[in-house]
């Protein structure tokens, strides 16, 4: 039962150790601007390199299924868009970091498909 405990324990603490930072869309209540960010949640982390994802692509796709290109805007800790219409529509996009490497470990293609319905989603 003890080795039950501590390995529970170290499982748990390792969980909570790993942590992963991602490209969210957030929009603003009224749906007309959203900010663009890489963080663990869905606020900026000011610890993050913004840059990072600075070539971030992202479009609007409207209710009648038009596709509209959208142009970031730095800000601090995040990009800012104008988000055109109103009603249900779907941001949706594509970051690309390239190849990245941590220490000795294979290489690997990072890429981030951010995506965020705006208003209600079973409508």
């Amino acid at each position: 039962m003890k080795h039950k405990f501590v390995f529970l324990s170290l499982a748990l603490s390792l969980a909570a150790a790993a942590r992963a930072h991602f490209v969210f869309v957030v929009p603003e209540e009224n749906g007309a601007k959203a900010k663009v960010i890489m963080s663990e949640d869905l606020k900026p982390n000011q610890q993050v390199g913004i840059g990072l994802i600075g070539g971030t692509k992202l479009k609007l796709r409207d209710a009648h299924g038009r596709d509209t290109q959208l142009s970031l805007m730095r800000a601090e800790h995040a990009f800012e868009m104008d988000l055109p219409g109103s009603g249900q529509r779907l941001v949706y996009g594509m970051t690309d970091l390239g190849v990245m490497q941590r220490g000795t470990g294979k290489p690997h293609v990072l890429l981030y498909y951010p995506k965020t319905i705006l208003g209600n989603a079973f409508d």
